[in-house]
């Protein structure tokens, strides 16, 4: 560094250091040259008997002598703290210091923001963190309107029989859902028909591009067009059934194959039962002869519900919803 601007760097001991100090550095007077030196082993130092100078316009100054120096850091203590770390990998900051930070200066068009898995089972916690993390990428990149396209998680795990049993990433796919409807310049494909109950990394990674590509179409580029499924919108019961309403309905609602599944509802016990549901226009009724009195309705909730099949007549699944906060 040349009265602080940077000049050059070596990555390892042996080569010459040879440096071009750009016209305009140097200045008439005093100037300041200072060396950052990461020594892995040993002491770092000047190798003796070599020649340490500045040449230039047929002047030449002799840098060689005493220099004022500081350590910046012991690495001999990095031991005390390595016992402390257990986990490295897991180190708060690490991954946003090791591979966001370090590209702040480019010019992004948009991220798309994979993950969650590992959130499941703390999904009260993750659309606040989501959020947060969206708000300080926007700020890094200096683009407040900064695109962010959110893959909802696909379907994983076995299959269950019970329309009762708890689902962390249910839960999580719902706090995705709600960060894809209160953040703005956000949008969000659905997923949970194209994952595989023993891979958390589903293969069929080119349709999950196309729905993403529809988003970013949509949100990116401006273009009018239908770029989601249906959204849950509201629901009211007459008698013993509960009619549910939808945004995104685009051409109609339409089962993807055969009669509408995954659909629970429930009475005020709070117990859900698996239920019938059909399309009338753009809204879906849903009823149980077991449930007389209800008043919740759960669809494609589950860790894997691959067999809900409500969409638009444009092919875009619904996103899994419920009408409770049990």
């Amino acid at each position: 560094f040349v009265n602080g601007k940077f000049v050059g760097s070596t990555s390892y001991t042996y080569p010459p250091r040879k440096y071009d100090i750009p016209g305009g550095i140097l200045k008439q007077g005093k100037n300041t040259i200072a060396i950052q030196l990461t020594s892995n082993f040993g002491n770092g130092e000047f190798v003796a008997d070599k020649p340490y100078k500045i040449v230039g316009d047929g002047v030449t100054v002799d840098l060689t002598g005493e220099w004022k120096y500081n350590i910046g850091r012991d690495t001999s203590k990095d031991e005390e703290y390595k016992s402390k770390l257990k986990n490295l990998r897991s180190t708060p900051s690490g991954l946003y210091n090791g591979m966001i930070y370090p590209i702040r200066d480019y010019k992004v068009r948009g991220a798309i923001w994979y993950q969650g898995e590992s959130n499941a089972g703390q999904s009260e916690d993750y659309a606040g963190l989501l959020k947060n993390l969206i708000e300080n990428w926007r700020e890094v990149f200096q683009w407040n309107q900064m695109p962010f396209l959110l893959v909802q998680l696909p379907n994983f795990m076995e299959k269950t029989s019970d329309p009762n049993a708890s689902s962390g990433w249910a839960e999580i796919r719902e706090a995705q859902f709600k960060t894809s409807q209160t953040v703005p310049y956000t949008a969000m494909s659905v997923n949970y028909d194209i994952g595989e109950w023993n891979d958390i990394h589903p293969l069929n990674k080119k349709e999950m591009a196309k729905r993403l590509f529809l988003a970013a179409r949509k949100l990116v580029y401006g273009e009018k067009l239908v770029s989601s499924g249906p959204v849950f919108k509201s629901m009211k019961v007459e008698n013993s059934d509960i009619i549910l309403s939808f945004d995104n309905v685009g051409s109609g609602l339409q089962s993807k194959n055969g009669n509408l599944k995954h659909f629970a509802i429930a009475g005020s016990d709070k117990k859900f039962v698996w239920a019938e549901a059909k399309i009338k226009g753009n809204t879906v009724i849903v009823t149980s002869k077991e449930i007389k009195n209800p008043v919740a309705v759960r669809y494609a909730w589950s860790n894997n519900p691959e067999d809900a099949n409500l969409q638009n007549k444009e092919g875009l699944l619904a996103s899994p919803f419920r009408t409770d906060d049990w």
